[in-house]
């Protein structure tokens, strides 16, 4: 996967604020000024439940394992640490 920088930027912006403690709709109006193509106030939500932003990969339960994260080989937008603080 790429990073195309202009949209990561929007990306990093969404977790600051929210974890600045910026409401979802607030956070939306203000990103939707600067470029964030998403429609509906849910789409921050998404965003921030998303682990690929983080550099993980989201590993599908099985019989004999629970559904886990596991670092992908991609680059993340934002810290693990920051994924989990807006969890």
């Amino acid at each position: 996967m790429r990073i195309d920088e202009s949209k990561a930027f929007i990306i990093q912006k969404i977790f600051r604020d929210y974890l600045s403690g910026i409401p979802h709709y607030l956070i939306y109006d203000d990103v939707r000024k600067i470029g964030f193509p998403q429609l509906g106030h849910s789409s921050i939500p998404r965003i921030l439940k998303n682990p690929l932003y983080a550099g993980l990969v989201k590993v599908s339960a099985t019989a004999k394992e629970p559904e886990k994260l596991v670092k992908g080989i991609h680059k993340a937008i934002v810290t693990t640490h920051e994924y989990f603080r807006a969890q």
